[in-house]
């Protein structure tokens, strides 16, 4: 027959796990810190991060930043990825002349000339000084057979940019093809003596093609046949 243990040891045994639980409890954090109304801790943050606050790896989007990718994509031709960077970055931009009018660009050079227009005239509201973006304008009023807003938009750039060859080049064949012969010979001459002191960072920029020399070439063409016509014509 087993014996039975004294009651003095079991009630002995059973303060001293009574005294090793309390132990462990003191360990546990209390519950009001695992609760989400703990101050500085969100129910929608993930655990462990109070209220505004980022893991390493959380980057902030900067629109600037994004604006400059896409410039650069769109440098390289890459019509798409400029087109998606530029979108993201245009709502939070303070100043957002500059990707509206990145945004005309890149639909102008893809030839989808009506949907150019409005981004470049929203550039225009925010910036009236962006000579570049009249002169997109300018071009992109060519495309759509509007010959007098072209010239309007032309003759902002270079009153902006008087050394801007390609805009009075623009504006000298358009003038021809008005037969307002002096003014086209007074734009073709400035052409030349803006290709003078400038333009080959333009051209590479903005010139679709035309080398200096080309374009010199053609200028003394037309100024030659305006010549013959009975023009005037100034010597270089």
């Amino acid at each position: 027959v087993r014996r039975a243990r004294p009651v003095e040891k079991n009630v002995s045994n059973g303060v001293r796990l009574k005294e090793k639980v309390k132990e462990w409890q003191s360990h546990l954090p209390s519950p009001s810190l695992l609760s989400p109304s703990f101050p500085g801790a969100d129910s929608s943050s993930p655990a462990g991060l109070a209220v505004g606050e980022r893991r390493p790896t959380d980057v902030p989007f900067d629109a600037e930043t994004s604006f400059g990718q896409a410039l650069g994509y769109y440098r390289k031709r890459d019509y798409l990825k400029a087109l998606e960077l530029c979108q993201k970055a245009l709502p939070k931009l303070s100043n957002p002349a500059r990707a509206y009018h990145l945004l005309g660009c890149i639909y102008a050079d893809q030839g989808e000339y009506e949907k150019s227009k409005e981004p470049l005239e929203k550039a225009l509201e925010y910036d009236s000084l962006l000579f570049d973006a009249y002169f997109k304008l300018g071009i992109v009023c060519i495309k759509l057979k509007k010959p007098e807003e072209a010239i309007a938009n032309l003759k902002k750039t270079v009153f902006l940019s008087p050394d801007f060859a390609l805009a009075h080049f623009y504006l000298a064949n358009l003038y021809r093809d008005f037969k307002e012969d002096n003014k086209a010979r007074r734009e073709y001459e400035n052409t030349l003596k803006a290709l003078n002191s400038n333009s080959k960072a333009e051209l590479d920029e903005f010139g679709g093609g035309f080398a200096k020399e080309t374009l010199t070439r053609t200028c003394q063409i037309y100024l030659e046949r305006l010549r013959k016509k009975g023009v005037k014509i100034r010597k270089s």
